[in-house]
């Protein structure tokens, strides 16, 4: 009697973990559809305006190649890319 006893508190503890773990999955920022994601613009979306500085020291702004494709290449200065 016992052992039946715990596989149902088994079953029913992983289901409620699945519960919980769909819950979680479904209500983050990636899957809503309100507003922009936690994973940024979309296609056929303006990507935000910011500005870095290059290897010269020279200010650089996003907003200077519209209409072009722009790669960006994020990296260390410790590790090859």
């Amino acid at each position: 009697m016992a052992l039946i006893s715990r596989r149902k508190y088994g079953v029913l503890l992983f289901f409620m973990m699945y519960l919980v773990f769909v819950m979680i999955i479904t209500s983050s920022p990636a899957f809503c559809s309100q507003g922009q994601n936690a994973l940024g613009p979309r296609i056929r979306e303006l990507a935000p305006d910011f500005i870095l500085k290059d290897l010269d020291g020279k200010k650089v702004r996003l907003a200077d190649y519209r209409e072009k494709v722009v790669l960006l290449v994020f990296s260390t200065t410790w590790k090859a890319p």
